[in-house]
């Protein structure tokens, strides 16, 4: 059989993957009800006081909402709704919290929208969520709780962003297990799959299969680490269930030829049976890389906030001098630094520095800089990589606010790079501007 996994690796890191998240259940207390930042939802007819706002959580310590769908009479605020979605929202302290099913989806467009009721208020979700609680809240598991990003943290406030994306390592590690929505366009692929029955194993499977892994949801760089670092993986394609092994298991049947026609997704299953295999071994639990890894394989994944190609890997990464601050109040640029300052920083030898070279290279090419930056950082790393270690990273504003001056120290000089330009004086790079935005990169000793 071909080694199927190092030809999708090789795939990957030549081309990026795929081509460019009362008293309770459990006898648990919440900490609070919610009731403070505000998820505007514009309608004539109803006053802001029916629109649902988060309490802020305490983000000096581990704290993280928690959900339950239920069913209840129509409310006052949605007289036009006759089966709407009601949900109730907790605060908990998550090493004490009640078990609880984390999901992974799509975001989707971010319109049209769809109202729910959150502790009896208006809320508005994108629709692919609307349709996963619509479905979810008539499943035997609708009782448990749920941890959903767009739910649980107040998209609104970035501190609390920072705080919870801070924390997705240990949400989804400590969830019972993951639900992966793919939504209804899946339905009669999982059918087959979930059939059963033998024939099923080549050419209905490929034809299943690849329907399943051609879903957008396979496309996105967050589900990433939600998928390796689940205890647990559970498909959801409408109303049918799929455990993320029968998956796999089909994969693992096909031919070599039809396995080598189905889209890079499949990469994604071999490689979870892989590290929890390893990692289990070794007496760990879940999954770790080095920042360099997860980036090069990763990174060219799909995302909305290009900040994400870097903090929607952070919960892979092994280490924490080998993860870069996470602030969503940062400029793109100077999270790209952040990150290049850890790739470049420690003593390599050569190979090792190019290929960290190469990873900030392909990094700042899937965050879409601009032409001139891209130009210039080309440049650069061409330079840097000739070099066996560098003092210095950062750049300096321009004019133009489509690129910089990028620039990095070595044996006491510095060198700047702007578009196809280099230069060794800084006065020639004065007028473009002396807000220096990022100081230095000590490397290692």
């Amino acid at each position: 059989m071909i080694d199927w996994i190092q030809k999708s690796k090789a795939h990957l890191k030549e081309k990026g993957p795929w081509n460019k998240p009362k008293t309770c259940h459990g006898g648990q207390t919440p900490l609070t009800h919610p009731t403070v930042v505000h998820n505007s939802i514009q309608d004539s007819d109803h006053s802001s006081t029916d629109d649902f706002t988060h309490e802020p959580l305490d983000t000096t310590r581990r704290h993280i909402r928690l959900i339950r769908v239920q069913q209840h009479a129509r409310a006052p605020c949605l007289q036009s709704v006759d089966d709407s979605i009601h949900c109730t929202i907790s605060n908990f302290i998550a090493d004490s919290a009640p078990p609880y099913i984390a999901l992974s989806y799509t975001w989707g467009a971010p319109s049209p929208t769809r109202v729910i009721l959150i502790n009896g208020k208006r809320f508005a979700v994108r629709e692919n969520l609307y349709h996963f609680l619509d479905t979810f809240k008539t499943h035997s598991h609708s009782k448990s709780y749920l941890w959903i990003d767009q739910l649980c943290i107040d998209q609104t406030n970035n501190l609390e962003r920072n705080h919870q994306v801070g924390m997705m390592t240990r949400i989804y590690r400590r969830c019972t297990f993951v639900i992966t929505w793919l939504d209804a366009s899946a339905k009669s692929a999982a059918q087959e799959l979930n059939s059963g029955k033998k024939q099923y194993l080549d050419k209905v499977a490929f034809r299943s299969l690849n329907h399943l892994l051609h879903n957008r949801y396979f496309t996105r760089l967050w589900i990433v680490q939600e998928v390796l670092l689940a205890p647990r993986v559970q498909i959801v394609c409408g109303n049918i269930w799929l455990e993320w092994d029968k998956i796999r298991n089909a994969i693992m049947a096909l031919t070599d030829s039809r396995r080598e026609r189905l889209p890079d997704a499949m990469w994604l299953f071999r490689m979870k049976e892989e590290r929890w295999s390893e990692y289990t071994c070794a007496g760990k639990r879940g999954l770790r890389l080095s920042l360099n890894e997860s980036l090069s394989l990763y990174s060219g994944l799909k995302c909305e906030n290009y900040r994400d190609k870097v903090y929607g890997l952070l919960g892979l990464v092994h280490g924490d001098s080998q993860r870069p601050d996470l602030d969503y109040n940062k400029s793109l640029q100077v999270v790209y630094l952040d990150t290049v300052k850890i790739l470049l920083a420690q003593n390599q030898s050569e190979c090792t520095l190019r290929q960290s070279v190469g990873t900030a290279l392909y990094l700042s090419q899937c965050m879409e800089f601009s032409k001139q930056d891209l130009k210039a950082l080309t440049n650069m790393f061409r330079d840097i990589s000739e070099l066996c270690a560098i003092d210095a990273f950062g750049l300096k504003s321009s004019a133009c606010p489509m690129s910089h001056w990028w620039w990095f120290e070595s044996g006491g000089e510095r060198y700047y790079y702007y578009d196809n330009c280099r230069s060794f004086d800084m006065r020639e790079v004065g007028g473009a501007g002396q807000n220096l935005i990022y100081d230095s990169l000590e490397t290692g000793s």
